[in-house]
């Protein structure tokens, strides 16, 4: 049983890395809860018994949804984000620090730019929270103006302007703002995305992302699977330096 939350390019990466590493004899459900908690709990519920492993990508970065937990802990694996009981398996994402550690990756380059932008609605985006308090930390450490905005305005757009986006919808919307004002990406105004695909590798010429790798988290959790044994581990997250930063 397999519950990814949907079938984005990143999460694509996953699922087939996740088929190629297992035996040929194993079969796979696989189902999506699209950030609904009634369907995630109905999904959950349904499954129980039914399945010799569960590998479940949670809903929540902050907790474990109680359904869960009527799981065998040993048959169960948490994807990408969560904060999960001891005991429990999980490849987790680091969605604090990890990006503070990026961005200082890349602090030469960004200081190339006048000002620091992160799109990000709690809202709409099904992302952590704790990367806009990881983003203001950083910026704040080393004197970078920077705010947060809920959605691209083109009206405030111009040169000097470095954004990351955590949405792919966004990215393709400042790329797109950028082109108009025929401003050279990288150079007159920069862009950083959220979660790596292989697009992202040459679109542009590159886009510079911070990432971890969907493809290691899908061959280990396919090792899990294969091997029964316990996993505990959170993921590296790296930046990606391309043409747009």
């Amino acid at each position: 049983f397999m519950l990814l939350d949907d079938f984005s390019a990143f999460k694509e990466q996953l699922y087939q890395s996740f088929r190629l590493n297992l035996p040929e004899n194993v079969s796979v459900d696989l189902l999506f809860h699209h950030y609904n908690k009634q369907v995630f709990r109905q999904l959950i519920q349904n499954s129980i018994g039914r399945y010799s492993i569960y590998i479940v990508m949670n809903i929540s970065h902050e907790n474990i949804d109680p359904v869960l937990k009527k799981l065998d802990a040993n048959k169960l694996l948490i994807l990408d984000m969560g904060n999960p009981d001891t005991g429990m398996n999980f490849l987790l994402q680091d969605f604090d620090n990890a990006v503070v550690e990026c961005l200082s990756q890349g602090l030469k380059e960004i200081q190339k730019y006048e000002e620091f932008i992160l799109i990000y609605s709690e809202r709409k985006t099904p992302h952590p929270a704790k990367t806009v308090a990881a983003f203001k930390r950083f910026c704040t450490a080393n004197s970078i103006k920077n705010r947060v905005s809920e959605k691209f305005n083109e009206k405030q757009f111009k040169a000097g302007q470095l954004y990351l986006a955590i949405k792919d919808s966004d990215l393709v919307k400042i790329i797109k703002a950028g082109f108009e004002k025929d401003f050279q990406l990288g150079k007159d105004f920069g862009v950083i995305s959220y979660n790596d695909t292989p697009m992202k590798e040459i679109t542009g010429g590159g886009i510079t992302v911070i990432s971890t790798d969907f493809g290691l988290m899908g061959e280990n959790a396919a090792a899990f699977v294969t091997n029964r044994q316990p996993v505990a581990e959170i993921l590296p997250t790296r930046l990606i330096t391309r043409k747009t930063l």
